[in-house]
C-alpha cells in the first residue's frame, strides 16, 4: 500500500532571506538575512553573529547583556549601543536606509531581521 501521508517537516516555515547591506560608521557588508523568522520586536532590531558583528566593528566590551525569549527557550544576546543602518539590496535602484537597533549572538550563524524592521510603512 502507498503512504499519502504528508512528508515530514522540521516544523519550520520555509524562510525568506533577503540581500541586505549594513552600515556602521565607516564599515559597510553587504550579507544574506532571514527576514520572516518570527521575530517580534518593539522598535526596528537586527541580530548579528558574533563574526560578523565583529568585522562591522561592534565590541562585546561596549554592549549590555540581554535575555531573549525563545521558541527553545532564553537566549543571551548582547544588545550595542552603536544602531546601525540597514538597506535592502536590489539590483537596478538605491533603497532608503533604515537605522535599527543591534544584538549580538555567539550562538547564531546567521542575520535575522526583527519584524518591525521589515514592516513596510
Amino acid at each position: 500500500m502507498e503512504d499519502c501521508s504528508p512528508p515530514k517537516s522540521s516544523g519550520r516555515g520555509m524562510g525568506v532571506r533577503i540581500r541586505i547591506k549594513i552600515e556602521t560608521g565607516g564599515c559597510t557588508e553587504e550579507v544574506v538575512a532571514l527576514a520572516n523568522s518570527a521575530f517580534e520586536s518593539e522598535e526596528p532590531e537586527i541580530v548579528l553573529p558574533y563574526s560578523l558583528a565583529t568585522r562591522l566593528g561592534f565590541s562585546l566590551k561596549e554592549c549590555r547583556k540581554a535575555v531573549y525569549r525563545t521558541a527553545g527557550g532564553g537566549a543571551i544576546l548582547y544588545r550595542a549601543p552603536i544602531k546601525p543602518r540597514v538597506r535592502i539590496v536590489v539590483p537596478d535602484r538605491e533603497t532608503r536606509s533604515v537605522e535599527c537597533s543591534a544584538s549580538i549572538s555567539r550562538t547564531e550563524d546567521e542575520v535575522i531581521l526583527s519584524d518591525k524592521l521589515t514592516a513596510r510603512e
